[in-house]
């Protein structure tokens, strides 16, 4: 399965590439900064449009979901600190 399959199955890409170019910047950092970074394999980082966040893909490639309690922009700001403060308890 392809990653662009993938993403379909989950709602397909939330269309914003400002946010797309962000999750790729934390995940390619998170990779950096852990064991993956020796991985030969390569990662992908998406965010997806899924409003669903219990949505797991057991795959390499990471796909993020976009889940937002309305899904509008105004809450884009509060799920960016979120992602963060998670990122930082799972290091």
């Amino acid at each position: 399965v392809t990653s662009t399959e993938m993403a379909a199955q989950h709602g397909g890409l939330y269309q914003d590439k400002a946010l797309q170019g962000y999750i790729s910047q934390v995940g390619e950092r998170i990779v950096k900064k852990s064991a993956a970074s020796g991985s030969p394999y390569p990662f992908e980082f998406y965010l997806l449009s899924d409003p669903n966040p219990s949505n797991r893909i057991e795959q390499l490639q990471s796909l993020i979901t976009k889940a937002y309690p309305n899904g509008t922009p105004a809450n884009l700001q509060e799920g960016r600190e979120r992602f963060a403060r998670n990122v930082k308890r799972q290091r």
